[in-house]
């Protein structure tokens, strides 16, 4: 079991490159993308989405494997 230290930097790292991340992907598809705004707004959804699921389950491993 995690610490309230161990969780409360586990949050952290996980906000703030969900931050990083999203704002990366939104920054490439507006530049990249020439859909009308529905398309790349759909877009950048999806991919942030999938940011998100990817990012959480990377980052709860990597700290669950260092307890």
């Amino acid at each position: 079991m995690q610490t309230k230290r161990q969780v409360m930097v586990e949050a952290n790292v996980n906000t703030w490159s969900g931050l990083v991340g999203s704002w990366l992907i939104t920054w490439g598809v507006l530049h990249l993308s020439s859909l009308s705004p529905f398309w790349t707004t759909s877009i950048i959804c999806v991919l942030c989405t999938v940011w998100s699921l990817v990012r959480n389950f990377c980052i709860r491993c990597y700290f669950n494997r260092r307890e």
